[in-house]
């Protein structure tokens, strides 16, 4: 990894793991940082605020995010102690509670010597402990963010006064547009996250005899992953060639590869979409390459989940000479970090970062969608002026709903997926919700029938022409891939998977020309993105009365927006006969979850028309707010799913479905045709 450096040794980059060699001031090597940040993880946000106004003052700062592993970081804290740096250590209730947080506080009290400089911050109302004699402490409680900052300024700039250091030259801040910063399109160059597997995939492009399949769904971050791993790589290995199947000119020139082409790097992408012959040929090629263990030469295979499956089953004897990579959907520490890299770019805070976060529903690529829709709607064309970051106020409600308008390229395609099947069948919205409520982008329809065998006979109807449908060129076959053999309909369209989940589901029905449907009775799921495995879970188990059609699950990923809003969430509480709290602190957290799904929930129930269900997942405020726990919780024993263990949490939520059942009328039979 390149280090970039700012005046003062700061540190901007994100390491691959180890503990960098870092250059300091003066531009010599150093191994030490001026001061460790010791916090918990609850406290991240905290963290990094206070590393840049400690970086201000003109000291270096080392703490655990830039690092991939719990165990590097513990090592090079220790290191750091020994060595005389300083520490800043962020007290909490988290911090308190965190036993890594214990450790490194020990680690520090053990000291023979205390460090030269300990600063000693305290967050919120916990007990901070007997601190050594020696050490700065700054309370925080109470303050607001400048008088924060300057308080700890005053301190820091006081050690470096005492220390003859020079206050550093005012740092000049480059001027980058918006459009530069968040992109959704094209491989971003400044809010480029690693995933964890980042110096595995490098070393495999490294290794000479090793075909490399890069597989994950659409907006995951493939392509951006390999165009920096190969400028990393680039004087080992030489630039990147890349070919597309969607291109017939590098179709063409891929089923004619001769030996002497195979020079370099060669990336293939959307291998999915090449004809079966060309990819044939490719396997070969990369069989021939494996066994001549070429160190400069490798084929790299990008495509949706199950390309190295798929390349397998050409060739049984290609699986030892591969090495496959599979991307899932971004994590929420990942999101998260992009949205940091454009703020820190950008001068800007967002005001509800989680709230983003949520909405970008593990999607590196609809993050920056979102970050770029609120940054324009608050003005935000280029890098902010001022000393301090500009607040961008969040208006998910309005981002989303811009971000929709930029997205109506979707609709002729969708409507035209929508209308395959019969004017009284759903049985193609079906594959649509799926599709939108997919991690990865894609669905097998095969595993559709077997859940919902009542739409086997229509789904086998509107695939048996499915080459012609979904052929490339085609306005469906630009939008959606049909794989035959094993039945795998996906997106290759980052942005489609967004447009989906917000689509206005009656609209699509109209627009499709479908009959009005009685809707079924209706569950609401509310939760936090960060509990989405408990989510998933639940959906699980309600399963069965979906299928005996008792029920229709929603959630966000599902609720229909735009910009009537509004009207739209209230046809939703309508149908819903029944609403699930994922309760946490988390869920307790998000603006978005208290000023508008809770209310209306609460209205609806209010007014009979919806039953309230809180399940607590994890420890939380639940107790004390009166407007929720009036509802009483499914939890036996006030019991958090997260303080049992698996079986005893799947017991709960088994006895939740059995639960609803019985509060569930059962469906109204068909009415007879004329009728």
């Amino acid at each position: 990894m390149e280090w970039n450096e700012r005046p003062g040794g700061t540190i901007v980059g994100v390491p691959g793991g180890n503990t960098p060699t870092v250059r300091g001031p003066a531009g010599g090597l150093s191994p030490g940082r001026d001061f460790l940040l010791s916090h918990a993880q609850a406290d991240a946000v905290w963290a990094e605020w206070i590393a840049w106004q400690v970086e201000e003052a003109g000291f270096s700062v080392l703490s655990r995010d830039l690092f991939s592993t719990t165990e590097n970081w513990d090592r090079a804290f220790r290191v750091g102690l020994r060595s005389g740096s300083g520490v800043v250590v962020l007290f909490s209730r988290a911090y308190l509670r965190s036993l890594h947080g214990q450790g490194e506080w020990q680690a520090v009290l053990g000291l023979p010597d205390a460090p030269v400089r300990q600063l000693l911050i305290r967050l919120d109302d916990c007990a901070v402990p007997a601190a050594p004699a020696t050490a700065d402490v700054i309370d925080l409680v109470g303050l607001d963010e400048r008088a924060a900052r300057d308080r700890i300024l005053g301190v820091v700039r006081a050690a470096a006064a005492a220390e003859g250091r020079a206050a550093p030259e005012p740092e000049r801040r480059p001027i980058v547009p918006l459009e530069r910063v968040f992109r959704s399109v094209g491989v971003p160059a400044l809010t480029f996250v690693e995933p964890i597997d980042y110096v595995d995939f490098r070393v495999a492009l490294r290794s000479p005899g090793v075909g490399v399949v890069l597989e994950g769904p659409a907006g995951i971050g493939k392509t951006t992953l390999l165009q920096w791993a190969m400028r990393h790589e680039e004087l080992r290995l030489g630039r990147l060639r890349t070919f597309t199947a969607r291109s017939p000119h590098d179709v063409a020139r891929l089923g004619a590869l001769s030996d002497a082409d195979l020079t370099g790097v060669i990336a293939v992408d959307d291998f999915h979409r090449l004809p079966l012959d060309v990819q044939r040929t490719l396997v070969d090629r990369m069989k021939l390459l494996a066994d001549s263990e070429d160190d400069t030469s490798k084929i790299v295979v990008v495509g949706i989940p199950d390309t190295g499956r798929a390349l397998m089953s050409l060739s049984y004897d290609i699986g030892p000479r591969l090495q496959v990579f599979s991307l899932g959907s971004a994590t929420y520490d990942q999101i998260l970090s992009l949205i940091t890299k454009g703020e820190r770019v950008l001068n800007i805070r967002f005001e509800a970062r989680s709230d983003l976060v949520d909405a970008a529903g593990g999607s590196l690529a609809t993050a920056q969608s979102l970050c770029k829709a609120a940054a324009a709607l608050s003005r935000v064309e280029e890098t902010m002026p001022g000393e301090l970051p500009t607040v961008v106020r969040l208006d998910l409600q309005t981002a989303r709903a811009w971000a929709m308008r930029q997205l109506q390229h979707f609709k002729s395609a969708v409507d035209t997926f929508a209308g395959l099947d019969g004017p009284e069948e759903t049985a193609c919205i079906a594959l649509l919700n799926d599709l939108a409520a997919s991690s990865d982008g894609s669905i097998v329809v095969r595993d559709v029938c077997q859940r919902r065998p009542e739409l086997t006979a229509t789904l086998t109807r509107v695939f048996a022409d499915a080459a012609d449908r979904f052929a490339p060129g085609t306005e469906l076959g630009r939008l959606f891939h049909y794989d035959a053999r094993s039945s795998r309909l996906s997106t290759d369209d980052p942005q489609l998977g967004f447009y989906l989940r917000n689509l206005d589901r009656a609209a699509m029905r109209a627009a499709a020309g479908k009959h009005q449907v009685a809707r079924r009775q209706s569950a609401f799921i509310c939760y936090s993105h960060r509990d989405s495995r408990w989510l998933e879970r639940l959906v699980v188990h309600l399963s069965p009365l979906e299928r005996a059609g008792l029920l229709d699950v929603w959630s966000d990923r599902r609720i229909s927006l735009g910009d009537d809003w509004q009207a739209r969430i209230e046809v939703a509480l309508d149908a819903a006969r029944i609403a699930v709290l994922l309760v946490s602190a988390d869920f307790l957290d998000s603006t978005f979850i208290r000023t508008v799904e809770l209310p209306q929930l609460i209205a609806a129930a209010a007014a009979g028309g919806c039953r309230i269900i809180p399940i607590l997942v994890s420890a939380s405020q639940f107790p004390t707010m009166p407007d929720l726990n009036r509802y009483k919780h499914a939890n036996p024993g006030g019991r958090t799913l997260n303080a049992l263990d698996g079986e005893a949490a799947e017991e709960v939520l088994a006895t939740i479905a059995g639960e609803l059942t019985l509060l569930l009328e059962p469906p109204p039979s068909p009415e007879p045709p004329g009728t």
